[in-house]
């Protein structure tokens, strides 16, 4: 048997695009938090939704079952590399820490790829981003930045300006 706490949590570094880095700071600071918090939920976010992993179902080697719903893995799945930031690309690393429970559930999906952890993380937190219902989901209200807006930190947000 298994002794500790309960709530320990376990933590995992992720690999994403510098875009992807921008807008989880954005979902954290809309949200109040901090970022590695805000990636955590976007990564719960897109495990826990049925339309993500249905896009996500090509790459997978194995079986998944979540619940009631069941994807079959592919004898030839497609290359999950194409998910990931090209090697040539800049990354950023993104430290967040995650449950035992959570920790599971991820572990499952990331069995399904056939791939460590950390990546199929970066994946999902990169889904999250890329999908406006998801962040919807996530952070209610959000409104992700246009890409022709200005760096972080040179803009003032509505809440940081001082009458």
């Amino acid at each position: 048997m298994e002794r500790g706490r309960a709530d320990k949590q376990m933590q995992v570094l992720c690999l994403v695009s510098p875009w992807v880095r921008e807008v989880v700071h954005d979902v954290a600071r809309y949200l109040r938090t901090s970022d590695g918090k805000a990636a955590r939920h976007m990564a719960l976010t897109a495990s826990h939704d049925v339309p993500t992993l249905n896009a996500l179902a090509p790459y997978f080697w194995r079986d998944y079952e979540r619940g009631q719903t069941c994807w079959i893995g592919q004898n030839k799945p497609e290359d999950i590399r194409a998910l990931m930031p090209h090697p040539s690309e800049r990354v950023e690393r993104l430290k967040l820490r995650v449950t035992r429970d959570d920790w599971w559930e991820l572990d499952a999906i990331a069995f399904a790829f056939a791939r460590p952890l950390a990546p199929v993380v970066g994946i999902l937190i990169t889904e999250c981003a890329r999908r406006e219902r998801l962040l919807d989901i996530a952070a209610p209200g959000f409104v992700p930045r246009s890409p022709y807006s200005l760096k972080r930190g040179t803009v003032q947000w509505v809440g940081e300006i001082r009458r």
